[in-house]
């Protein structure tokens, strides 16, 4: 079994390696975000993470979780059957609807580590128990023009 109480200090001490090589923080959130989450794994779990990922932990991304249209394969919502039943995810009360679908819409891409019941990224070391409460995804919740001006 994986502890995951390692888990923060692994994050917090590769992000200060990228952060060594000059990529900040916001950096591997938008564009390094699958290397980081495997360098972490490689850490944590060891070389070998891919064939070991399971009930304890997952590597996610945001296409896991999103409704697609049959006929044309585009995004148009978020699965919140799936997010539910076997994430214990219910959808954002601080949100409007309508806005959750048009970010499901838009497919906002990030990759992150899930375990024990938690999302893990380089912002969030701690883990978060709704990936939308990550810093990425609360970004995109955001109405444009706040998020246009940050």
């Amino acid at each position: 079994m994986i502890d995951v109480a390692l888990l923060p200090d692994i994050i917090r001490r590769t992000r200060d390696e990228y952060a060594a090589r000059g990529i900040s923080t916001w950096q591997i959130g938008n564009g390094w975000c699958d290397e980081f989450a495997s360098d972490v794994l490689k850490i944590w779990v060891g070389p070998d993470w891919v064939h070991r990922e399971g009930d304890d932990f997952r590597n996610v991304e945001t296409a896991n979780f999103l409704v697609r249209d049959e006929t044309s394969g585009d995004a148009v919502d978020w699965d919140w059957k799936l997010l539910e039943r076997h994430w214990d995810m219910s959808r954002p009360t601080d949100v409007p609807e309508a806005r959750l679908v048009d970010v499901a819409m838009r497919e906002p891409t990030h990759i992150w580590i899930a375990a024990r019941g938690r999302h893990y990224d380089a912002e969030h070391p701690e883990g978060m128990a709704s990936f939308l409460d990550m810093g990425f995804f609360r970004r995109w919740l955001e109405p444009d023009a706040r998020r246009a001006a940050a």
